[in-house]
C-alpha cells in the first residue's frame, strides 16, 4: 500500500454509515453531530462495542470520538456549526494517549448560505495538511479549513471566491489562538 491516509466526510447521516466497515483504514474523519451518532450507533451494532452515547448528552462527543479511535480511526474532526469544531487524535489505538482540542469558530459572521460550509472547511484543512508537507499541525489545519468554512456562509456561492488569502490566512490565525487542547491519557 502507498501508506496514504484517509480521509472520509460524510456528507449525510444516512450515508455516513458506510464508513463503518472501513473504520480502521480512515485517518481523518469528520462527521458532524448526527453523523459522528449515527457512525457509533452502526459501529455499536456491527463490532459489538457498546451503545453509543446519546447525542446531546454532556460528554457525548468525547466518547463516541473515543468508540472510533478503538476501531483505528486515528483523528475524529466533529464539526459543531458556530461552536467550531471538536478535534481529537490518538497515537495508536492501543493507547489512550493523545490530545483534544476545541477549536472555536469566527464569532458575529453575518450567515448567507451555509451550503458547502462543511466541504469548504475540509478543503481548507486538506489544503493546509497537505501544504505543510506534514510539518505542519492538525489544530493549524483546522483553523484554516475553519477559515475558509467561515467565507463560505458568508457568500451567496456554496463555494466562495477567495479574492484575499492574506485575509483568510489572519482569520486561521486569529481561530488557532483561541483554541483549547488538553492531552489525553488512558485511564
Amino acid at each position: 500500500a502507498a501508506n496514504v491516509p484517509v480521509f472520509f466526510e460524510p456528507v449525510s447521516v444516512h450515508k455516513s454509515v458506510r464508513v463503518v466497515p472501513f473504520l480502521s483504514k480512515v485517518a481523518y474523519l469528520s462527521p458532524n453531530e448526527a453523523e459522528l451518532g449515527a457512525i457509533v450507533a452502526q459501529a455499536a451494532a456491527n463490532f459489538d462495542c457498546g451503545p453509543p452515547e446519546a447525542m446531546g448528552a454532556t460528554g457525548a462527543v468525547e466518547s463516541n470520538s473515543s468508540v472510533l479511535h478503538a476501531l483505528g480511526v486515528k483523528h475524529v474532526l466533529v464539526t459543531r456549526g458556530e461552536d467550531g469544531v471538536y478535534a481529537s487524535s490518538r497515537t495508536s489505538t492501543n493507547s489512550g494517549e493523545g490530545h483534544e482540542m476545541r477549536i472555536p469558530s469566527l464569532a458575529q459572521l453575518r450567515v448567507v448560505n451555509v451550503n458547502g460550509a462543511g466541504d469548504c472547511l475540509v478543503a481548507g484543512l486538506v489544503k493546509a495538511l497537505v501544504e505543510s508537507s506534514g510539518t505542519g499541525s492538525l489544530e493549524y489545519a483546522v483553523s484554516y479549513g475553519i477559515a475558509v468554512a467561515c467565507a463560505a456562509i458568508q457568500s451567496e456561492a456554496n463555494v466562495p471566491r477567495i479574492s484575499n488569502p492574506d485575509e483568510l490566512d489572519a482569520n486561521a490565525w486569529h481561530v488557532f489562538s483561541k483554541r483549547k487542547t488538553r492531552q489525553t491519557h488512558s485511564t
